[in-house]
């Protein structure tokens, strides 16, 4: 078309292309931006119906999300440092676990459900096909929990679901990371055979 002085096809992108591009560019600071933007959606979309509001544990709730927000983009500035390799990640999986553990520290009673982030953190460790990170994020994960406990410990009633959970966590890493393993030795054999 440019020989033939003919104008040029091409458009510039619309918001979900950019989006998109953002996503690759980005897939840590994409995965924090979109997953605590939802829980922050929902939870404005809460306290808007709820007829007991309570200002100040929303105000304490939505102050951690935003926190983390912000966490999220210095992890991402790590990332893109030329630090030694796994410091930058490890730091990133720390935070995560920290941040998700005050954000349970103040939750009120009932917040089973929330447990469920620390194995988020485990499922997500494992997208970054390193064995390290899983064993990294599952203890930390587990430590966090059983801090957790100790400071709240009515949350440890009945004693039992609370070493569930940390089994529970223990299991879901030790999957993980047997996974990850799996896959990084079937890589490694596969990309070393003649003719593949």
């Amino acid at each position: 078309r440019y020989l033939r002085h003919e104008p040029p096809l091409a458009r510039a992108p619309n918001v979900v292309q950019r989006l998109r591009r953002w996503i690759r560019r980005k897939p840590v600071l994409a995965a924090h931006w979109i997953g605590l933007g939802a829980s922050l959606l929902l939870t404005q979309m809460i306290f808007v119906v709820h007829t007991q509001r309570d200002v100040g544990y929303h105000l304490r709730f939505c102050g951690v999300q935003a926190i983390w927000l912000i966490v999220s983009l210095c992890c991402q500035w790590l990332l893109e440092r030329q630090w030694p390799r796994r410091t930058p990640i490890l730091l990133c999986a720390a935070a995560d676990v920290v941040l998700l553990t005050w954000l349970l520290s103040i939750v009120d009673p009932g917040h089973g459900v929330f447990i469920a982030g620390y194995f988020i953190l485990i499922a997500v460790a494992g997208l970054a096909s390193m064995t390290r990170l899983v064993v990294f994020t599952t203890v930390l994960s587990m430590l966090a929990y059983l801090v957790l406990l100790l400071v709240r410990p009515e949350l440890a009633v009945p004693l039992h679901y609370a070493v569930f959970g940390e089994l529970t966590l223990g299991l879901a890493g030790l999957a993980m990371g047997y996974q990850v393993w799996r896959m990084n030795v079937l890589r490694e054999y596969y990309g070393e055979r003649p003719g593949t």
